[in-house]
């Protein structure tokens, strides 16, 4: 089992969710509604409030999914309760819109690798 690094990366706008995960850990993926082009690499909150979009490039990826609702518990360990794929963009690029979350909500990236490659936990 890998572990996670004991401090997630920390979004300071916001985010929020249109397609809410629930709180299975299915992976569902990702819409890209709200994605517009170009949209910045990381997380984007919308100026409308009504979400935020996630963006990162990795062009060897064979997928990339979004981790996030981070907690801790009593032992000091961070453990995410939502997950999620991103969709492949063109030119590497990976992405997708989740509504519903606020300021400070702690998110990272985790990147699956080629075959015979790494993965592991992104940020």
């Amino acid at each position: 089992m890998k572990r996670e690094k004991p401090y997630p990366a920390s979004f300071k706008p916001s985010l929020t969710d249109s397609t809410h995960v629930g709180d299975s850990m299915d992976a569902t993926t990702l819409h890209l509604d709200n994605l517009p082009s170009p949209t910045p690499q990381g997380a984007n909150l919308l100026d409308d409030g009504s979400g935020a979009t996630f963006k990162t490039w990795a062009p060897a990826a064979r997928e990339v999914r979004l981790r996030w609702d981070y907690r801790q518990n009593s032992a000091g360990d961070w453990h995410h309760q939502q997950e999620a794929r991103l969709q492949k963009l063109d030119g590497g690029h990976w992405g997708g819109f989740v509504s519903g979350l606020e300021a400070g909500e702690r998110y990272m990236f985790y990147v699956v690798g080629p075959e015979g490659g790494t993965e592991g936990i992104k940020r």
